[in-house]
């Protein structure tokens, strides 16, 4: 986790850090912008989504936790490789599971009462839209108002941002939801990185990435 008292902090104090600590590290204007984008646009929505329904970070602010995490993680492998795109990494760690957002609902017991066994469960709109094709639609929405605002928008890291996206959990045939299979160094880096938050930051480090 970033810290035990991250999720207290005030939501100006989360803006500050992640502002600090990922945005102001990235070089390539584009991918700068479309992170802070979605920072602007959805902060209040991600700093209080869970990861998952109860195998990691199943708390509220469990989404934030665990994107930093995988970013850290994959800067700290990416620095063994020069040839790495770094901006890729840190913007693709961060937005890997944005589309997590509105997937969990609080696991409302009938006393009233949330279960502390399972927290949250996925909703109604997640059988609708996985958090794949949902972060897909997320990072379209932020370039097409990027594009009407006149910025430059690059194919290349954009198409990079959507593969990260669609391959983090893996290759196709371990079946845990990727799209496809990593195939550039930086989605390998962010899939291992996702494995490594999942897995150390969960109940039960056997189980698989659960969405």
């Amino acid at each position: 986790m970033i810290s035990e008292t991250f999720v207290e902090k005030t939501h100006e104090e989360k803006i500050n850090i992640i502002q600090t600590s990922v945005i102001d590290w990235i070089e390539n204007p584009f991918l700068k912008e479309l992170t802070d984008r979605f920072l602007r646009t959805y902060s209040e929505i991600f700093f209080k989504a869970p990861a998952a329904g109860r195998h990691h970070h199943a708390y509220e602010g469990g989404l934030l936790d665990h994107s930093y995490e995988v970013m850290q993680i994959a800067s700290v492998v990416s620095e063994l490789y020069p040839q790495i795109n770094r901006d890729l990494i840190y913007c693709g760690g961060f937005l890997h599971d944005i589309g997590k957002m509105k997937n969990y609902s609080p696991y409302i017991l009938k006393s009233g009462k949330i279960s502390t066994a399972t927290p949250y469960k996925r909703n109604d709109y997640s059988k609708i839209m996985d958090h794949f094709g949902e972060g897909h639609r997320i990072i379209t929405e932020m370039v097409k108002d990027m594009e009407y605002e006149g910025y430059t928008i690059e194919p290349i890291p954009l198409f990079d941002i959507h593969h990260i996206i669609a391959s983090h959990h893996g290759p196709v045939a371990l079946r845990w939801g990727s799209e496809v299979d990593p195939n550039t160094p930086e989605a390998w880096i962010i899939h291992q990185a996702d494995m490594i938050s999942s897995r150390v930051g969960g109940d039960d480090p056997n189980n698989s990435p659960k969405v």
